[in-house]
């Protein structure tokens, strides 16, 4: 089965049939799949919120959007074209977005997450990288991270049933995610663990493979200092991390 990728900052992936023999993927970006939920919206298909106002009913009078075309990527993947206008300041502002939409009934195509090189969380790899990698025919960019540490997602991040990385301890870090029933959402995640010693002594673990932030709504000025992580084969950065309980 080949696999098409929408990755989601940490980057989702989308697995199913290639409808050509022509080695393709396509790129999007997750600013643009939020970003056009209200032209989704206004097409019939489900939306997400927790009333039953439509979100297309919240754009502005001033916000144009315009469909340029839309391709067939694979059984249950088709990328759509889209062109929207603006004011801002008082002046006119366009821009171009390229949206996925991912039939999750479709028995040929589902979600997962591709990570930098050879599937490690500490190699950084491009978008295009890592769905050449695993055979992507699709791929979305979808996490944040710190630049100046070793690449690793801020978010949390869930590969084939797996859990890789843990959320990081920031206000309104919302993640996508997709259940075992193949049901899509937008939520806030936490993580809370426990180790347990044989003399039944007991510390908190306070994440895993996580580089080094500065957290809220804690006691502590930095993520690492006074806590304990756990680091798999996942991570091949040497150190674990960088600047542990100093400066994030």
């Amino acid at each position: 089965m080949n696999e098409v990728f929408m990755e989601k900052k940490s980057r989702e992936v989308v697995r199913g049939i290639k409808l050509s023999s022509t080695k393709k993927w396509v790129a999007a970006s997750l600013a643009g799949v939020l970003w056009i939920m209200p032209v989704i919206g206004s097409e019939g298909l489900a939306v997400f919120g927790h009333n039953s106002t439509p979100i297309a009913a919240a754009a502005t009078s001033n916000f144009k959007v315009s469909k340029l075309g839309e391709e067939v990527i694979t059984s249950g993947a088709i990328m759509m074209k889209y062109k929207y206008t603006a004011t801002r300041s008082g002046a006119s502002a366009s821009g171009l977005a390229d949206v996925i939409r991912v039939d999750l009934n479709n028995p040929y195509v589902s979600l997962d997450v591709m990570t930098g090189k050879g599937g490690n969380l500490t190699t950084r790899q491009s978008t295009g990288g890592m769905a050449k990698e695993t055979g992507a025919v699709a791929a979305v960019n979808g996490d944040y991270f710190n630049t100046g540490g070793e690449g690793a997602p801020i978010g949390g991040q869930v590969s084939s049933g797996v859990l890789v990385s843990t959320p990081s301890q920031l206000d309104g870090m919302y993640a996508f995610a997709v259940t075992k029933d193949r049901k899509p959402l937008i939520d806030e995640f936490s993580f809370e663990g426990m180790i347990t010693a044989p003399d039944g002594a007991q510390f908190e673990i306070s994440g895993i493979n996580k580089g080094a932030y500065s957290p809220e709504g804690g006691s502590s000025t930095y993520s690492h200092a006074n806590a304990m992580y756990i680091y798999t084969d996942v991570w091949t950065a040497l150190d674990r991390p960088k600047n542990s309980s100093t400066t994030p």
